[in-house]
This record gives C-alpha cells, structure tokens and sequence, in this order.
C-alpha cells in the first residue's frame, strides 16, 4: 500500500506538550508502539470542557491532573491531545497531548487490553481527543471557535495522511453523556 500521505498543513496548533503538568506518582498514558496490535487512528472525538473559555490549557491540565473522581481512573496528564480556547480575545488552539498517546477521553462499551494487561475503551484507542473550552451544553460554540476547530480537524488529518471520522463524545457507545453538547450533529 501507500504510505501517508506528507505532512501538508500550513496550519499548525500551538505546541504546548512540554509544558504540560503531570500527575506525580501516576504513569503516563500508554504511547503506540509498532507491532503493539492497536488499530490505527480513524477518528476526532470532540468534547467540552464545562471549565470557562478562557481557561489556559495548562490550568486546565493542572486542575485534571491534581482531581481524584470517584470511580475513574485519576488523570496522569490532560487527556486531550488538542484543546481550543479564546485568549485575548481570539481562539487559539493548543497541542497539550502527544498524539500517539492512548489517554482516557472517550470511555466506550467495547475495549481494548493494551500491553500491560490495563483495559480502556475503544474510542480512547481509534480516536484523539479534541476539547472546546467552555460548556457547550445547550449553545452552540461561536463561529470564530468551530473555524479553529475545523483548522485543528484538517491538521490532524494531514497528520494522519488520511480523513478521520468526527464523533462527538456523546456519540461513542457505552458514554452517559451530552458532551460537546445539544449542537452537535444538528
């Protein structure tokens, strides 16, 4: 076959995964490896944060990394690989996440045994994660904020060489949720 295509984007987030926090004592995500039997990428799962759309993405990933949610894994770095937010006054997008990693952003009914023995969810494995600043429950995200979203999307798949499908978290099998809200899909 074909191999990816190159990497053709102008376009490009800010690229913030350096300066992430991480959660102390806590193991990384797992990264793809070759031969580890994981499928490929083939999807963008998008979400909200509920946090306010000004939340710089290292707030927001220092919050994530220093809560404990009852019942859920605690979040060893941000689970998102890309995160849009508005800083003065314009919508930035940020890359916090390296893209190989398999973070805990889409849960899902069916699962994957990752090398390790650790189970996560489909759409934690085929999928990156791609967050909205803001809580987007009931109102659609502005347009300023859906055209870096569709920038971020086309970045990815030039990334990947390939389209990717476009879910919503709310669309992933097995998730109890309205996330990125009643807009999606409409």
């Amino acid at each position: 076959g074909v191999g990816p295509l190159p990497f053709l984007s102008q376009w490009a987030p800010i690229d913030l995964r350096s300066q992430m926090p991480k959660r102390l004592g806590a193991g990384l995500y797992y990264r793809r490896q070759p031969g580890d039997g994981l499928p490929p990428i083939r999807a963008v799962t998008v979400h909200h944060t509920t946090a306010p759309v000004e939340r710089e993405p290292w707030a927001l990933a220092q919050w994530m990394v220093s809560q404990t949610n009852p019942g859920r894994f605690p979040y060893p770095e941000i689970p998102y690989h890309l995160y849009i937010y508005r800083a003065n006054g314009e919508y930035r997008c940020a890359w916090c996440l390296d893209l190989d990693a398999v973070s805990y952003h889409g849960d899902g009914a069916r699962g994957y045994i990752l090398p390790g023995g650790q189970k996560v969810g489909y759409a934690n494995v085929e999928s990156v994660a791609v967050a909205l600043a803001g809580d987007w429950s009931t109102e659609r995200p502005p347009e300023a904020m859906l055209a870096v979203l569709e920038k971020a999307i086309a970045w990815l798949e030039s990334y990947f060489g390939r389209a990717l499908a476009r879910w919503g978290h709310r669309d992933i099998e097995g998730a109890n949720t309205r996330c990125p809200g009643d807009w999606w899909r409409q």
